[in-house]
């Protein structure tokens, strides 16, 4: 949709260690699913610039060499601005994948066991806008959604919000002190 060129697109997905098949399997099937190419008939078209694209590749391969486990993507570009869909597994907080945002289509993945670990990566870059935590038990993500350092916590996945959100931004109101008028 936008390629991952949106300040709050999902880049580090931190998940406990029962869920990670289901939710690999989940990931790439989507990842693979999506078309490259003219936005007016694919879902990620090019990034601005050949040189974002080339800093996206970077990153990627400097979270390999540290340990990463590439589990969808070919670290090369698909054209001058163009790039698949990256999935990669056990990046490590010190590389600049996690430390930064790509604003590209990547997702690094880190596999936790327990509530602390998954609160001490989420704490682990400086950059964090937005947080989701995707759960059944809603209690204890409000609990846990209290100790991540994020501009924004939603307890419920943040799709769940986009049609009352839509509005908001085709009505260009997100940010005027009426934008809550938007989710009436």
């Amino acid at each position: 949709m936008f390629s991952g060129q949106v300040c709050m697109s999902t880049e580090r997905v931190i998940v406990q260690r029962p869920a990670l098949e289901p939710l690999v399997a989940a990931m790439k099937r989507h990842a693979r699913a999506l078309t490259l190419g003219d936005p007016e008939h694919a879902v990620l078209s090019s990034l601005f610039t050949e040189r974002s694209a080339d800093g996206i590749i970077a990153m990627l391969k400097e979270a390999k060499e540290a340990g990463a486990e590439v589990l969808l993507g070919d670290l090369e570009k698909a054209g001058p601005a163009l790039l698949k869909p990256h999935i990669l597994q056990g990046v490590k907080p010190e590389t600049r994948l996690w430390q930064r945002e790509s604003f590209g289509p990547v997702l690094a993945l880190a596999v936790v066991d327990t509530i602390d670990e998954a609160v001490e990566l989420a704490n682990a870059s400086d950059y964090s806008l937005a947080a989701a935590l995707w759960t059944k038990d809603l209690y204890n993500a409000i609990n846990v959604a209290g100790r991540i350092h994020s501009g924004a916590r939603f307890c419920l996945p943040p799709l769940a919000w986009l049609p009352r959100l839509i509005p908001i931004f085709l009505n260009g109101r997100f940010g005027e002190h009426k934008w809550l008028d938007g989710l009436r």
